[in-house]
């Protein structure tokens, strides 16, 4: 090698949470994605929490709305970003409180 950095190697920082709205959706959208950005640390970190104090059984999305009392068009939305920090990762599946087979989730290190 000539001593450059392997293009195929590099991991980039993970991004900041932020809130999205596509380019197609209505302005009200986009003024829902931004009044909810400036909490977005706040609610992974409630989330996570809520992930750590369930152990190993982890929890579904159900489970969790159950024990934040957050909606779930907010908590799950917070999944995929904390997995992509490697905070949180899929376990299975189990039957959620609607009685439908959902994704458990626990947080890393428990």
């Amino acid at each position: 090698m000539s001593g450059q950095p392997d293009l195929f190697s590099y991991t980039p920082p993970p991004a900041p949470p932020r809130a999205m709205a596509c380019s197609s959706d209505p302005q009200t959208s986009h003024a829902a994605a931004a009044s909810i950005a400036e909490i977005l640390p706040a609610l992974e970190a409630i989330v996570l929490e809520a992930l750590y104090a369930a152990g190993r059984r982890g929890m579904t999305v159900d489970e969790l709305v159950a024990a934040t009392s957050i909606d779930k068009v907010t908590v799950s939305p917070r999944l995929r970003p904390l997995c992509e920090k490697g905070l949180v990762e899929a376990l299975g599946k189990r039957k959620g409180l609607s009685g439908r087979s959902q994704t458990i989730w626990i947080a890393r290190g428990v």
